[in-house]
């Protein structure tokens, strides 16, 4: 990370992104049940006006849930929609036996039984701790297990599950490391399918983000730091979800030498190129932060090697003009970030290149 009188910038973005996490944990909460009312067209109207329960209906649905392998499963799927409501959720987990119903159906021989079952944990995981850790001690072992199957459908629920699990308890996330959760994220890194790809990226960036901000014992070692980044670079999707895991791994010192190695601060400014005129799509915007962000922390490294990268991107002077000028001021405030890091670099080379640029005109 930046240092000295960047301090106070970096830790306010840790700040905000902490803060953006709980909405984004919710909208990836929608986007997990959204991907499986895709499958179930025939019956979407029945659902919806099973949404929300009331708590005699949800009682019904519930003890449906519970009547083993014998539950039809439009109540799992009534169980899940109904879990939107945080009402709904806390009469859940205070009705005996229901999560163990659920975790039975997670653990069940009928596929779609155990694909309602991934979703109704990845709704309960976007809840409080309580509810959090009701999960991740009932089901990561399974959620983790998973991870390594064939099913594309089923690693894709759960691996939203164990984002949401990660970012939402410092147990949860404590539980889930201590049983090999890291590794089997990288695996599915490494998955050709880009659906699987995209959501071990989001689970990852809750794991990173919770172990940049904790103490020796709960952080990531600098192994898994490097074995995550050297998957990362490696991928050929280049999605949404990757780019905030990039920016997360600037952050650590573990990982600057296998970025650099593999060219991310280059990668930062070519695909801002790509986003100059997108930036209406919030998609894009947190993209676009996310890559700011991380060609700001590579080139504050001392060597002035992640300087000079960015420095040697003929684009850059664009980049730094349309972004330092939108109309969305933390964009500004990001550039400024990146700017700040190029002229007061301890480098002398890279503050010569960056004045000559007129970079110093602009923050």
């Amino acid at each position: 990370m930046a240092e000295g009188e960047c301090s106070t910038a970096s830790t306010k973005i840790r700040h905000q992104m902490r803060k953006d996490s709980e909405k984004v944990r919710s909208q990836n909460r929608n986007k997990a049940i959204n991907s499986v009312r895709r499958n179930l067209t025939e019956i979407e109207e029945e659902i919806r006006t099973l949404n929300v329960l009331t708590p005699e209906e949800l009682a019904k649905t519930i003890a449906g849930v519970k009547s083993g392998s014998t539950a039809p499963v439009l109540a799992l799927r009534a169980l899940k929609q109904a879990l939107h409501d945080p009402e709904s959720t806390r009469i859940f987990l205070r009705t005996t036996g229901s999560l163990q119903a659920v975790i039975g159906h997670l653990t069940g021989r009928k596929a779609l039984h155990q694909l309602e079952a991934a979703y109704i944990c990845c709704n309960l995981a976007t809840g409080d701790e309580y509810a959090c850790d009701a999960v991740s001690n009932a089901a990561a072992p399974y959620l983790i297990e998973y991870l390594g199957g064939q099913n594309t459908t089923l690693q894709t629920a759960c691996l939203w599950t164990i984002g949401n699990l990660a970012g939402g308890s410092l147990k949860s996330y404590s539980i889930m490391l201590s049983q090999g959760l890291v590794a089997c994220l990288v695996n599915c890194l490494k998955c050709p399918h880009e659906e699987v790809v995209e959501a071990a990226a989001y689970a990852l960036c809750f794991v990173l983000k919770t172990s940049l901000h904790q103490n020796n014992k709960l952080s990531l070692s600098c192994k898994e730091m490097q074995e995550i980044a050297s998957a990362t670079t490696e991928l050929k999707c280049d999605s949404n979800e990757v780019h905030p895991l990039l920016y997360l791994l600037s952050c650590s010192s573990d990982c600057d030498d296998i970025l650099l190695e593999n060219s991310i601060p280059q990668y930062c400014v070519i695909t801002l190129v790509t986003l100059l005129e997108k930036t209406d799509d919030i998609s894009v915007l947190r993209s676009a932060t996310a890559l700011i962000r991380t060609a700001a922390n590579l080139c504050s490294i001392q060597s002035g090697k992640g300087a000079m990268m960015i420095l040697s991107q003929d684009s850059l002077p664009l980049i730094v003009k349309k972004f330092s000028s939108s109309k969305y001021t933390y964009l500004n405030q990001e550039t400024e970030w990146l700017l700040h890091n190029l002229l007061f670099h301890p480098c002398i080379e890279v503050t010569v290149q960056a004045r000559a640029l007129h970079f110093d005109t602009r923050i």
